[in-house]
């Protein structure tokens, strides 16, 4: 569901790019910088949005982050504003130092968390969850215990990502099961046009 949330972002980032004449860009990566995943800037941004909507139906298979160093090397020198689609579930050093490295461009960090992945969990029973620390998957047997501290886990999780971002003057928005194109114009608004 996340990756399909995040097709729906890039696609109205790109479509609203191109009605403001703005050029537009798209780099997927996951451990490596996925070359079937990118798209250089452009002023006519047709194969983004193109990538965008096929983000929509894309099935990953293992997922990693540790590519996301690498995406600086080919972001544009001058000033840009990078929207930041990910559910962080990474470790806070690499994203910091990912930080540090794009601190010339204005960042958008988009959140996106699935409320199954942490609130919708049987109270018994078997469940696959994903570490929201270290991105590891793993199956359990949960018990009321396990599915409190798989809570506690994600709460703290939330509040370390708005630390860190927070540290460098940049305000994440989350998104939790479905885009609201209103919610990210306002938060636009705000934070960023302000």
């Amino acid at each position: 569901r996340k990756i399909a949330v995040a097709g729906d972002i890039a696609q109205s980032v790109a479509q609203s790019a191109t009605r403001n004449g703005d050029p537009f860009g798209f780099i997927g990566f996951d451990d490596i910088i996925r070359e079937d995943w990118l798209s250089t800037l452009s002023a006519r941004p047709h194969v983004a949005i193109e990538m965008a909507e096929r983000l929509k139906s894309y099935q990953p298979g293992e997922v990693g982050s540790t590519a996301l160093i690498d995406t600086v090397r080919i972001l544009p020198r001058e000033r840009s504003l990078i929207f930041l689609l990910s559910d962080f579930h990474m470790p806070m050093k690499d994203l910091e130092t990912s930080l540090v490295l794009m601190l010339r461009h204005h960042i958008i960090p988009v959140v996106l968390w699935d409320t199954a992945e942490y609130t919708d969990l049987p109270e018994f029973g078997i469940a696959n969850v994903v570490d929201p620390e270290t991105g590891a998957k793993r199956t359990l047997f949960l018990r009321e215990e396990y599915r409190k501290r798989i809570l506690e886990s994600f709460t703290r999780r939330r509040k370390a990502i708005e630390d860190l971002f927070l540290r460098f003057d940049i305000q994440p928005f989350f998104v939790s099961n479905q885009y609201d194109a209103d919610l990210l114009s306002n938060y636009f608004y705000q934070y960023v046009a302000a």
